[in-house]
């Protein structure tokens, strides 16, 4: 929908669709070729926009004159468009900054809520993947996130997003997909569900509504965030990928993990090694159960966790069973 802090050009194509919009481009470039390169150099101008309008600039306007993030943000989109995505990205992986700069821009104003054709999604799902995994950027997940959840809406496919969306490898990213478990929309509460399906219990007991389950996934979050890492499984191997994975090691030592492969982000020192050695000899319940107690413990009393994790293994584990209120 139109916006204040959207160019005049983006409200043109808002009100008048992609055909009214390059007539209006096309008349300003014969009537007022001055205030044509105004407009379309305009600050807030969106890539669809532009995009819609490559002809048009192809054929009239010199690069030279076009903002400079904007000239190269077509290139970019060339690229992506006319070659095979793996030769695109090892051309553009050694680019300069602004190749990352103009990704950056494409994917965050790239979404038009006007039936983009399927080579301009295809644009942006290989945009979005160069800037997560090429480029390990996150800065445009909250996009990425808003065009999945605004395609599964419309029945579209998402699979190509999603796969991008978690190869940023940012497991905080996860509080976007949570968000949307408040969303009016029961599309995008299942989907969120679906996303989030390694959180235990998500999807049940049935019929509970999305705030109570935002308020436990959101607490599943702040004690977990720290030791989750990704596991590479994607919607394009199964229909429920459990995306991430907790390290229940690291969250018994509580030592925060590389969220690329599980390991801690500094070595373990003798003593950690020997405690690590014990807990996985145990059963998984068992690792869980400790796990959870090392970092509850760790949370409300530095102190006593310190005190706690010098204990025996077996008077570990009895004080870990008794908190929970059983023995395993």
């Amino acid at each position: 929908m139109p916006a204040e802090d959207f160019s005049l050009l983006d409200n043109i194509r808002y009100s008048n669709g992609p055909k009214g919009l390059r007539e209006y481009y096309r008349s300003q470039l014969r009537n007022d070729r001055a205030k044509a390169l105004e407009l379309i150099n305009d600050r807030n101008l969106r890539f669809s926009t532009l995009y819609l309008l490559r002809g048009e600039l192809y054929s009239s306007v010199e690069p030279a004159v076009l903002n400079p993030l904007y000239s190269r943000a077509l290139k970019v989109a060339g690229k992506l468009t006319d070659k095979n995505p793996k030769d695109a990205e090892k051309e553009l992986r050694t680019a300069d900054d602004s190749t990352l700069s103009a990704l950056r821009w494409i994917v965050r104003t790239g979404y038009t809520e006007i039936d983009p054709d399927e080579n301009y999604k295809r644009l942006l799902e290989n945009a979005a993947a160069m800037l997560t995994k090429t480029f390990r950027d996150t800065s445009a997940l909250p996009e990425i996130a808003e065009m999945i959840f605004a395609e599964n809406r419309n029945g579209g496919l998402i699979h190509e997003l999603v796969w991008a969306f978690f190869e940023a490898r940012s497991p905080r990213s996860l509080y976007l997909i949570a968000n949307y478990l408040n969303s009016p929309h029961i599309e995008d509460v299942e989907l969120a569900k679906k996303l989030l399906c390694f959180i235990p219990d998500i999807g049940s007991p049935p019929g509970v509504s999305g705030p109570a389950v935002y308020n436990r996934v959101m607490y599943w979050l702040q004690e977990n965030l720290p030791f989750l890492y990704y596991t590479g499984e994607s919607l394009h191997l199964c229909n429920s990928p459990r995306h991430y994975t907790v390290s229940w090691l690291a969250k018994y030592l509580c030592r925060p993990v590389s969220a690329e492969n599980g390991e801690p982000l500094l070595p373990l020192n003798s003593f950690e090694k020997k405690l690590a050695s014990g807990f996985n000899k145990r059963t998984e319940p068992a690792r869980i159960q400790l796990a959870d107690f090392s970092q509850m413990l760790h949370r409300r009393n530095v102190w006593q966790w310190n005190t706690w994790i010098r204990l025996p293994a077996d008077e570990q584990a009895r004080l870990a069973a008794r908190a929970a209120g059983g023995l395993l």
